[in-house]
């Protein structure tokens, strides 16, 4: 299982300190507790930005609501996006800095996929499976390694930022690239034959 590189190509981007997420919102994704901690990396890195797309699960509207209120309550307005669903992701990937898979579970998580082919910095919470999808020095387990983690980007030389990037699009070429597999299986099957 993979993604289409075609479709989600490396893009050069000028640092803009924003970070998304792009996800069903529904509570098994987190994004309350994301908004939470983000509020927190706030302060260390104020200029940030937390741009938050997905659609509204029907099912989960009063999660949704929440949501929104919760911004409001933390006063954070000015700094967090609700972009809505995307219906072209590959242009909206590149303008994130760094994609945050804040899930507690997943199956598969082709969101982040999508990010690092695209060259954005990927973290993720350390739920089962997560160190097959981003390296070990992207996975966090509390808000507290997010914040050190996010700091630590935005903080890096633009060079470093560069090299983060490049790394992503490697791993993702290397691991999810649908095409690859494709024609992988294809050998396998002419071999066995």
């Amino acid at each position: 299982v993979g993604i289409s590189l075609k479709r989600f190509e490396f893009a050069e981007r000028v640092f803009s300190g924003s970070i998304g997420t792009l996800c069903h919102l529904t509570p098994r994704k987190r994004v309350y507790d994301l908004i939470l901690a983000f509020s927190d990396i706030l302060k260390g890195v104020p200029a940030l930005q937390l741009r938050v797309a997905g659609d509204a699960d029907p099912a989960y509207l009063d999660h949704y609501e929440a949501l929104r209120r919760l911004v409001r309550q933390l006063g954070i307005e000015a700094n967090v996006r609700f972009d809505g669903a995307i219906a072209e992701p590959w242009k909206w990937y590149p303008q994130i800095d760094i994609f945050v898979s804040h899930s507690y579970s997943e199956g598969l998580q082709v969101a982040p996929m999508e990010a690092m082919a695209t060259g954005c910095h990927t973290l993720s919470h350390a739920w089962d499976g997560a160190d097959e999808l981003v390296p070990p020095d992207c996975l966090y387990l509390s808000d507290a390694e997010l914040a050190q983690k996010v700091e630590m980007f935005c903080n890096a030389p633009e060079g470093e930022r560069a090299r983060q990037r490049q790394r992503m699009r490697a791993l993702a070429m290397d691991r999810f690239d649908a095409e690859r597999a494709s024609e992988r299986i294809g050998e396998i099957i002419a071999r066995s034959a």
